[in-house]
This record gives C-alpha cells, sequence and structure tokens, in this order.
C-alpha cells in the first residue's frame, strides 16, 4: 500500500522489507539494465529513503504509546482510521515505511505501471495507487 499523506510525504506499508535481488528477481530485470536501474531507483525510494516505523516503534517508543496504531496516531499525524487499519495488520516482518520527497517517483506513470508489476509478482496490493 502507498498513500500520498500530504504533499511531498508519503506512508508505505507492506508484508516485509524486500530485498534489491528480490524486486529484480519479480521484475525480471537484469542489473545495470535501463529497466533494472528504474528498478532499483523505485526499490530505494520505497526501502531506502523512507524511514522503518516498526523498527523505530520497537526500538524507541514502545513503551511510551499504547500500540502501533496511537504511535502512527500521535507521532506522524497519521489519520485515525488508516493508522487502527496499519495497527491491526502490523507483526515483525511488516514494513510501514514514512517518506518525505519521493512523491515525484510515485506520481509518474511508468513508476506506477513498473511497480504494479512488481508488486503484483511478489503477491502484494497495492491498494492506494493514485
Amino acid at each position: 500500500m502507498i498513500i500520498e499523506i500530504e504533499y511531498f510525504t508519503v506512508l508505505v506499508a507492506f508484508s516485509k522489507k524486500y530485498k534489491l535481488s528480490e524486486f529484480r528477481k519479480a521484475a525480471k530485470v537484469k542489473k545495470g539494465s535501463y529497466a533494472g536501474d528504474l528498478v532499483d531507483r523505485i526499490h530505494r525510494c520505497l526501502f531506502v529513503n523512507t524511514k522503518d516505523l516498526v523498527g523505530e516503534y520497537e526500538k524507541y517508543y514502545k513503551i511510551e504509546y499504547s500500540d502501533f496504531s496511537m504511535f502512527l496516531f500521535w507521532k506522524y499525524r497519521i489519520d485515525l482510521e488508516l493508522a487502527k487499519d496499519l495497527g491491526t495488520s502490523i507483526n515483525k516482518k511488516t514494513f510501514v515505511g514514512y517518506g518525505r520527497n519521493t512523491i515525484s517517483m510515485i506520481a509518474d506513470d511508468t513508476f506506477k505501471r513498473v511497480l504494479e508489476n512488481i508488486l503484483s509478482e511478489l503477491g502484494e496490493k497495492n491498494e492506494n495507487p493514485n
């Protein structure tokens, strides 16, 4: 799931944090090719340039907030309903990322098509493709 929270800020949620090699394999591209470079940029945008909120919560805020949903709501001002939905689906492998300045890639049509293909191959649902 990829959601634009506000201008230039996105929230991404996947069943796990995917490795670059998994993204390349799902996209059926070779390292160093034009398509491979595009997949590398998509992976960086989603997993490298975003803050790992589950990890941050577990490491620093688990004691301060009653649960992950409240952490999202109070610390990052995520809509309460969305925060609750994410909170109920979280486990230790889940990746929830928060990033700024990634929206230019998210808004690109080529990015969207490639990402939808990769997510489909990985069995993920992009519930909000914008």
